[in-house]
């Protein structure tokens, strides 16, 4: 620093775009990117996991209907019970008090 209280400034080469482009053109002839691993879906990109091959469990449609009616009865007694005894689980209201 100067003792003015002004910063120095470094000099900037005058073509200082022209050499960043060059160092990225350079990087890029380094650094090739494969055409494979550009437009690859999410499923190509699990094919060689472990954990992706395990194929699915296919069950009946009136199986995966059930578990959805069940699933969301589940969901309504919860509510109804949260909506019934919350504040008693929340510690806002003693279960004696009427």
């Amino acid at each position: 620093m100067a003792g003015g209280g002004e910063s120095e400034r470094v000099p900037r080469p005058e073509n200082h775009l022209q050499e960043a482009e060059s160092q990225l053109r350079k990087l890029r002839e380094k650094y090739p990117q494969e055409a494979e691993s550009q437009a690859r879906t999410l499923h190509q990109r699990l094919q060689g996991k472990w954990w992706y091959r395990v194929p699915p469990n296919h069950s009946k449609p009136v199986y995966q209907f059930l578990s959805i009616g069940l699933g969301a009865s589940m969901w309504f007694w919860i509510m109804y019970r949260a909506k019934k005894d919350g504040a008693v689980l929340l510690g806002l209201k003693h279960p004696w008090d009427h």
